[in-house]
Order: C-alpha cells, then sequence, then structure tokens
C-alpha cells in the first residue's frame, strides 16, 4: 500500500536527541564535579526525561553527597542550552521536502509539550513540514491514543495509507495497536530490544523515501 500519511515521533526521529543528552549530562558531570565512572553515560543508557535520568543515576552510584535537585536543575539548564543549537539528522530536511513535493501529509505526535516542539521545530528549521505537530498537553500522552483519534477525524487518515516514524519499543506498539504501519528509525541508535520484525527498517534517514 502507498503511504500517503507520516506520523513523526520527534526525538530521536528527527532530531539527534540522543547526542542531546549525553552532551548535557557531560556538562552536568563536569560543572558538578561527577566522580570519573559516570562522567561518560554507557551507550545503552536510554534517552528519558531529566528527572528519570538523573534520578536513575543518582541512586544507581549513591551520589548522596549531592543534591539531587541541584543535579536536576543543573541538566534542564545545559540541556536547554545543548538544545538551542541545531541537531537534526543530517538529511532530514531534505527527506521532508521530498515527501511534500510528492504531496505527502506530515504530522507529529510525541510526549513533549507542545510549546517545546513548536520552538524546537523552528530552531531546527523544520517547523514548514507539518500540517499539525500535537504534545502531550493537547490531548495527553501519545499512548491513550487521543492525538491520533484526533487527526484521524481531522483528516480522515486510514490506518492502510498511513505510518508512523518511531525510534523505541513502545513506538512500535503505539502503532501496532492502532493497526498503523511502523519505521523503525534505527538511525537514533536508540534501544530497541523487540522480537517482533513486522516494521520497516530505516537504517538511514533517506530510507524514508523507499516506503
Amino acid at each position: 500500500m502507498l503511504m500517503k500519511n507520516y506520523i513523526f515521533d520527534f526525538d530521536g526521529t528527527l532530531i539527534n536527541s540522543r547526542k542531546i543528552m549525553f552532551s548535557a549530562f557531560n556538562d552536568v558531570a563536569n560543572y558538578m564535579c561527577f566522580p570519573n565512572k559516570i562522567k561518560n553515560l554507557s551507550k545503552d543508557t536510554e534517552f528519558t526525561y531529566p528527572e528519570k535520568l538523573i534520578s536513575d543515576i543518582y541512586k544507581k552510584y549513591h551520589l548522596n553527597n549531592l543534591s539531587l535537585d541541584d543535579c536536576i536543575k543543573n541538566y534542564r539548564m545545559f540541556l536547554k542550552k545543548r538544545e538551542n543549537i541545531k541537531m537534526t539528522f543530517g538529511d532530514i530536511e531534505f527527506v521532508l521536502q521530498q515527501l511534500q513535493i510528492n504531496q505527502k501529509r506530515l504530522f507529529i505526535i510525541s510526549d513533549r509539550r507542545t510549546f517545546e516542539l513548536e520552538h524546537l521545530l523552528n530552531i531546527n528549521d523544520l517547523a514548514g513540514y507539518f500540517i499539525e505537530s500535537l504534545g502531550r498537553d493537547i490531548y495527553g500522552m501519545k499512548s491513550n491514543n487521543n492525538s491520533l483519534n484526533y487527526l484521524i477525524k481531522k483528516y480522515n487518515l486510514h490506518p492502510c495509507d498511513t505510518i508512523y516514524i518511531g525510534d523505541k519499543v513502545s513506538d512500535f506498539e503505539f502503532a501496532k495497536f492502532n493497526q498503523l504501519s511502523f519505521a523503525y528509525a534505527s538511525y537514533s541508535n536508540e534501544l530497541f530490544l523487540c522480537k517482533d520484525n513486522d516494521y520497516y527498517l530505516l537504517k538511514k534517514v533517506v530510507d524514508i523515501l523507499e516506503i
């Protein structure tokens, strides 16, 4: 089936959030003099929101001599600086241009807040490619399906010609539950431990054009 509608996750699919996370963590680790053994996160660390990432590391390495609140606050400070630098994957703008030329309809459903999405889309020169970008503050978290149901009703989307593109197992499960095709953005290097192989594998950003 020829795809007409492309719904994108945001982090790890459109921008290199994993690189941003590692860079910001190294910034705060140096700033707060973390022990050397945790100044470089393992590559099997999953991308997640600041409070969870820092809390998990704080507990794992028993950083009781440091204030958890200060660790989180400073990580957020460095994260904000890192996110104000353009960090798209190399060919993403070219791919989105080609999809537009081929009259595909492009959307975003993300668990970020919408104002953050809009800010980051503008910084990364991506805002003009998407018909709508929906964050968790509008219709709730992605997994509750309200954002998707809104798009389906407003734009008359059909599962048979709609694909969701993401980089986590939860993204795959979201697509599968809603009977959407799924493309796994493996170029993000995010953890993806999934036995089911019923999806498109995107080794490079330009592979999106082969769907």
